[in-house]
Order: structure tokens, then sequence, then C-alpha cells
């Protein structure tokens, strides 16, 4: 079944303790390409997108983002389609924030390095060869 935009929505309602939160999961597929899957939070009538998985066409993972205030905030993993991670790192306010690492569809270590409000951290952004020694050590300053 080839369909360019359908929606599917689904409600889940979770409440906790009186202060009447409520999760809203929707689901959709985009241009046929993957599945997205946002996650909400409401308190009154305010919502809030917290969490959103993007799924590969054969239904692994793809990527799973938290978010804070519309913004990346927190830990993002980004999935090979083989399901091995390929990157992971934190954020705040929609900006790269701490350590960053990227994984060849192997597993194994390609790159890692530090980033501080989206730029990288003064220091060392390491690139690693198949064997996990180091390829490139690239200084930064500022």
């Amino acid at each position: 079944m080839k369909k360019i935009f359908s929606i599917l929505f689904i409600s889940l309602f979770i409440f906790s303790c009186g202060d009447n939160l409520v999760e809203e999961v929707k689901e959709r597929y985009d241009d046929g390409k993957f599945k997205v899957v946002e996650y909400y939070k409401k308190v009154g009538d305010n919502q809030e997108l917290v969490k959103v998985s993007h799924y590969y066409k054969n239904g692994q993972i793809r990527q799973e983002s938290n978010y804070k205030d519309g913004k990346y905030d927190g830990e993002q993993i980004w999935y090979h389609d083989n399901g091995q991670i390929k990157r992971e790192g934190n954020y705040k306010d929609g900006k790269k924030e701490g350590k960053l690492t990227y994984y060849k569809t192997d597993g194994s270590l390609f790159c890692e390095g530090i980033y501080e409000n989206g730029k990288k951290l003064n220091g060392s952004f390491l690139t690693y060869y198949s064997d996990d020694t180091i390829n490139k050590e690239e200084n930064y300053k500022e």
C-alpha cells in the first residue's frame, strides 16, 4: 500500500496525580519514506511536543528525539537501518551540547567531539579508523 501522505491519529491518555497530564501519540507517514510518531504532553488547554520517533520502512527505529519548547532538548539518538546506533548526543535549546558521537554501520566508533551551545568546544574532535585507533585529531579554540 503506497500512499504519499496517510495520517493516523492514535491517542493515549495517561493521567497522573491530579495534574491532568495527558499524553497524545500521533503516527503518520511522510512521503512514503518513514513513519513518524509524535508524543505530546497536555496540561489543561496547552499541548507540548516532548518526543518524536522516526522509523524506516522496514520498521527499524531511525531517530529518537526529545523536545522542549519546540526545540531539540536532551538525548537524541539516530540509527542506521540495520539497528546500530549512527549518532548520539545531547541538545539544549535546539543546539548540540556535550559529547556527540558517530558510529559506523557495524557499530564501531567513527568520530566524537564535545559541543557547547552548538559549537565545537575548545579541545579535540577525533575521527577513528576501523580498528578504533585515532585517524585524525582536530583541535578547536573558540
